[in-house]
């Protein structure tokens, strides 16, 4: 996706994930999803 302001917020929140994913569970699986899904996409193109 990529449109006015999704890039920004997709970069804030992923750096939120990481930077609270010890903390929580469900953070770090969130965090490696977003890892995964964001090669994924680099490779797709």
């Amino acid at each position: 996706m990529n449109y006015d302001g999704y890039t920004k917020w997709y970069n804030q929140y992923a750096a939120y994930v990481k930077d609270k994913k010890a903390e929580s569970p469900v953070l770090n699986v969130t965090s490696n999803l977003l890892s995964f899904a964001g090669n994924f996409t680099k490779g797709a193109r």
